[in-house]
């Protein structure tokens, strides 16, 4: 992280950590769903592309469930298929704890089963206060924090000098000793890059709160910077396979992006690839799972 985190509950930010995220016996029983028996319970997840590797830990350690994992690119689709139906479709869904209130707001998902999740108090008080205020109502939490992280850039070091990390580099043609017009890439997510941008331009008081308070007069501000930036960008891009691929071919020497790309690619032998948090703060995001209300498998699911 960077000297200083910004918490801003409408732009995926925050932090948690989450020790344990099942355990127990189950609940009452009147979630539907059944583990017992010698029968299986398929629970059908939309998730993180990247996520798909987590399916065989999960049946080995869960008796008598399987997983049919769908892959999204990003909390929005995952919200624009539940709520156009599809989360009769599904048991669970993954996304960004900022998308998580869009899904309460249309009843999409179940309160968590703390008879199920019996360890839910196990966060840490800072990170549980996150989720207080941004996905419990009436007493009830709606989402199980599962893992966190932070949005900076990564750089070619083979191009790109060492530098102070800072969000000039994506917005200011000189801040390093390397023409990078044309070699930047960017997130097509408004909820991503529009904090980018605040961060750059020092609106720190309107990330400072449990939600981005940003005036008329800072919005159009930030709009102005995004569309003088658009020329110097190589594009926009989402998918964090996509991303890698570009990278790897050399299509772009930065790119704003979260830590797991560089991790991912450092661990398949990219050693180029350096990722750093800029000196004006990271915006921080965790990936939140949420049960759906229309699901018949809600104690299993919440097992898992």
């Amino acid at each position: 992280m960077s000297r200083r985190q910004y918490i801003a509950g409408a732009g995926a930010a925050g932090v948690a950590a989450f020790a344990g995220c099942s355990g127990g016996d189950g609940g009452d029983g009147s979630d539907g769903g059944s583990m017992g028996g010698g029968g299986t319970t398929t629970i059908n997840i939309i998730t993180w592309e990247e996520d798909a590797g987590m399916q065989e830990n999960i049946e080995s350690t869960l008796d008598g469930v399987e997983l049919n994992i769908t892959p999204s690119t990003s909390s929005t689709e995952m919200f624009s298929q539940w709520s156009s139906g599809q989360d009769e479709q599904f048991d669970i869904a993954v996304p960004n704890n900022n998308l998580v209130p869009r899904f309460m707001d249309a009843d999409l998902v179940a309160p968590v089963n703390n008879d199920v999740v019996n360890n839910y108090g196990s966060m840490y008080d800072r990170f549980q206060s996150f989720v207080d205020n941004q996905f419990t109502e009436s007493g009830n939490a709606y989402g199980v924090p599962i893992r966190f992280g932070w949005y900076g850039y990564s750089y070619d070091t083979r191009s790109v000098p060492d530098h102070e990390p800072s969000y000039d580099i994506l917005f200011e043609p000189d801040y390093v000793d390397t023409d990078l017009d044309g070699e930047i890439i960017m997130y097509d997510e408004a909820a991503k890059s529009i904090p980018a941008a605040a961060l750059y331009l020092g609106m720190d008081d309107a990330m400072s709160g449990a939600r981005m308070t940003f005036t008329e007069d800072q919005l159009s501000e930030i709009q102005d910077l995004l569309i003088e930036q658009k020329p110097r960008l190589q594009g926009y891009i989402a998918p964090d396979p996509t991303f890698i691929q570009e990278f790897r071919q050399g299509n772009f020497l930065v790119g704003h992006s979260g830590r797991n790309e560089t991790v991912q690619m450092r661990s398949e032998g990219d050693a180029w690839v350096e990722y750093v948090a800029p000196q004006e703060g990271a915006l921080a995001w965790y990936e939140t799972a949420v049960v759906s209300a229309a699901s018949d498998n809600k104690e299993p699911a919440w097992e898992v």
